[in-house]
């Protein structure tokens, strides 16, 4: 039959041909977009001089279902997310990121358990601070249930490897634990929150005062440090910022609420409080509150 056909026909059914399991994939795949602006009471990790700042957020992500079992199944999800700073822009950045985690629920039930396994991997890329350039990658393990139609329990652990593409402050070695409740209120209203606990090393940063005519001299951090590193994101002209590696403990504490509106829009309001206490120098403490819309598409 396609030798009746004209060569641009030929071309064309040919070309479907080729991309038709690509676009049955694409069929099944879905589409989300998400915007946030929020504000960070301590956006440099310091224990006494604080830069607070706010950021707009937007993420594009694409996600696949794919069963695997009668009781099992595997999401693969990409994204790419960009975050622009109001004031430090030169902490601006670019985020690839891909998932894939794979369920298994054994019970039939609704309430039954669920287990997942997930890695993933994050490029990152900054405006103008070539110290937190890098890569991460990550593997993680939880579980989850129903507790009822309205009550949603999950906990986990994991752990992150960050390697930076210059100096070493942050290459970073972090195991995690986390626990998370959602409450269903209404159809359109959840309220949610959990706790996040990490070990291993975290970043903080520390101010010393620049006598006339001297260059960068390191700031005092009271206690033992991995590396260190000037991070000009946060100088003045008189004042110099150096950022310190160092084994930590570090807690973060979450409470949100998000309103479905349809089955397309929602809207995200969310707070966190942070605690890291270096093992052997100083603590520091942040907060943020963040506003977002999520938007998927069918």
């Amino acid at each position: 039959m396609t030798n009746n056909l004209t060569p641009a026909c030929r071309f064309l059914f040919v070309l479907t041909a080729l991309f038709a399991p690509v676009l049955a994939w694409a069929a099944g795949t879905r589409l989300g977009l998400q915007a946030d602006i929020a504000y960070d009471s301590n956006v440099n990790r310091s224990a006494s001089d604080k830069r607070a700042d706010g950021f707009a957020e937007v993420e594009g992500y694409a996600a696949r279902s794919l069963q695997t079992g009668p009781r099992s199944g595997l999401v693969l999800r990409a994204a790419l997310r960009g975050r622009e700073y109001f004031t430090y822009s030169d902490l601006s950045s670019l985020t690839f990121s891909g998932r894939a985690a794979w369920r298994l629920q054994p019970g039939a039930g609704y309430t039954s358990p669920w287990i997942d396994v997930a890695v993933q991997g994050e490029a990152l890329r900054f405006r103008d601070s070539s110290i937190r350039d890098g890569s991460i990658l990550s593997a993680s393990l939880s579980t989850g249930r129903w507790f009822s139609d309205r009550l949603r329990g999950v906990a986990g652990a994991g752990y992150e490897r960050r390697f930076a593409t210059e100096g070493d402050v942050y290459d970073l070695s972090i195991p995690k634990a986390w626990a998370s409740l959602d409450w269903r209120l209404s159809d359109s209203l959840t309220l949610y929150g959990g706790g996040t606990f990490m070990g291993g090393q975290q970043v903080f940063t520390a101010r010393s005062e620049r006598p006339p005519g001297a260059g960068w001299l390191p700031a005092s951090f009271g206690g033992s440090f991995d590396a260190a590193v000037r991070d000009p994101i946060f100088d003045t002209a008189n004042e110099r910022f150096t950022a310190y590696r160092t084994d930590a403990r570090a807690a973060m504490l979450e409470v949100g609420l998000n309103w479905a509106i349809g089955g397309q829009h929602a809207l995200d309001l969310g707070i966190t409080r942070q605690h890291a206490k270096a093992a052997d120098g100083p603590s520091y403490n942040g907060s943020s509150v963040r506003a977002g819309w999520l938007y998927r598409f069918h």
